[in-house]
């Protein structure tokens, strides 16, 4: 081998080392990422809140995995308070671990899943209690152990109070709150139909049409002078809505299509019984005449 191409293999031999040094680098440092990335998605702030969104969009998590979130959020946390909104994403993620467990058949550790919530949400209001959300979740985990309580009721009120029209809380508290609407007393009363009429008003037709086909008439009742006082294209969809479910609920200002379909033939109907009726009465007239 002659001294140049010696010298210049030499001379190449840094650079190929360079690089691989810093190829090294680059690997390391994009494993690094990906592990702080994870992180982020389980136990930091942001990571946090895309869970709570998922959970609140109903997406399933497999086994325990909100479980070990909780734990992890649990063991990281620092001596200080969160940050509201962190607060707020891990009492929805305990929430939704609750109400899995709950649905589940036998309903497994649905105790300890209950008693997890009802903790996660009283810490998060230690640091953060004008949220309203927090009120109901701490209202929620206690009525899911205990049934209703009327010492429990000022949770309620308070989420009420602090959160009166956040459409994505009142989204759930309504549903729920209208299954013990009897045992209210009337300014709770008060507060659930006029909650109801809100969420109709927003175009949540289909929510608030599952949540009326579960209740009493009696309830019903109640609510068809509030859902008549909504504009009529929101109490139009309602009442579609209440259709596609089969129920026959005459409301003012709905129309039904069904009904409407046959309405000529039964006014025709109508008309001819109404003949009959007067045909049927001649004979006697006549009898009554020859005596």
């Amino acid at each position: 081998m002659s001294k140049h191409s010696r010298s210049q293999g030499v001379s190449q031999a840094p650079g190929k080392l360079l690089h691989c040094v810093l190829l090294g680098l680059a690997a390391v440092c994009g494993l690094w990422s990906i592990t702080a990335s994870v992180d982020r998605l389980k136990w930091g702030g942001a990571g946090v809140r895309a869970i709570a969104a998922r959970v609140w969009a109903n997406e399933e998590f497999k086994g325990d995995a909100l479980t070990r979130v909780l734990s992890a959020a649990e063991a990281a946390k620092g001596s200080g308070c969160p940050l509201a909104a962190q607060g707020e994403s891990l009492t929805i993620i305990a929430y939704g671990n609750a109400k899995t467990a709950l649905s589940s058949d036998g309903k497994a550790n649905s105790a300890e899943r209950l008693i997890v919530a009802e903790n996660q949400a009283r810490a998060a209001l230690a640091c953060s209690p004008h949220r309203g959300a927090l009120w109901f979740f701490l209202f929620w985990a206690k009525i899911q152990q205990t049934k209703l309580q009327s010492t429990d009721l000022p949770l309620l009120w308070m989420s009420y109070r602090l959160a009166p029209h956040e459409g994505w809380l009142q989204a759930l508290r309504s549903p729920f709150v209208m299954r013990f609407f009897d045992a209210l007393p009337p300014e709770g009363r008060l507060l659930a139909l006029t909650e109801f009429g809100e969420l109709v008003e927003s175009g949540r037709a289909n929510r608030t049409a599952a949540t009326f086909a579960e209740l009493s008439p009696s309830v019903r009742e109640r609510l068809l002078p509030i859902i008549e006082r909504v504009s009529q294209p929101k109490r139009q969809q309602f009442g579609s809505a209440l259709q596609e479910l089969g129920l026959d609920v005459q409301i003012n200002g709905v129309s039904d299509p069904n009904r409407e379909r046959w309405e000529h033939y039964i006014s025709a109907v109508d008309k001819v019984r109404d003949v009959l009726k007067k045909v049927s009465k001649v004979p006697e007239r006549a009898e009554i005449q020859t005596e």
